[in-house]
């Protein structure tokens, strides 16, 4: 066993937090569990109130819901930490910049989205680290070893 350094001490605690609030905000997309409306009730949402189609809101709950997966357990991190970007990037932002600048909501609306692209971003520049599924792999079959 390697030991490990401080940034990947750094890369598991994003890996965990941001997989904890892609899983909270992907899995609420899909199964309702922020709604009371029910299932697959914010991606109706961003069909009536943005104009995005109907396929294109599963592909981004789907998208969230990998990221929450490949972050949590730490396989194919760099993808994951994309795909994360990626949805928020088209959902999130849009969502948060279609409020008034002097709405007390602004910061709250605009917090979760801006720290889930920081922590994805993060993950994808700097990797899973050793203390992942990746790392495990790699070093069990002696190949390449992740990047820190």
């Amino acid at each position: 066993m390697r030991k490990l350094t401080p940034q990947d001490f750094a890369a598991l605690t994003l890996r965990l937090a941001g997989g904890l609030l892609f899983a909270y905000y992907g899995w609420g997309w899909l199964f309702g569990l922020a709604e009371e409306t029910g299932p697959m009730s914010a991606i109706g949402r961003l069909e009536a109130d943005y104009g995005f189609p109907r396929y294109l809101g599963v592909v981004i709950a789907v998208a969230l819901c990998f990221a929450s997966v490949g972050m949590l357990v730490g396989l194919l991190t760099r993808l994951a930490a994309f795909a994360g970007a990626a949805a928020v990037a088209v959902t999130g932002f849009p969502t948060a910049l279609s409020l008034s600048i002097w709405s007390p909501f602004t910061v709250e609306k605009f917090g979760a989205p801006l720290c889930l692209f920081a922590i994805s971003l993060a993950l994808l520049f700097m990797g899973g680290g050793k203390a992942s599924l990746e790392g495990y792999l790699a070093n069990r079959r002696g190949g390449p070893k992740p990047s820190p």
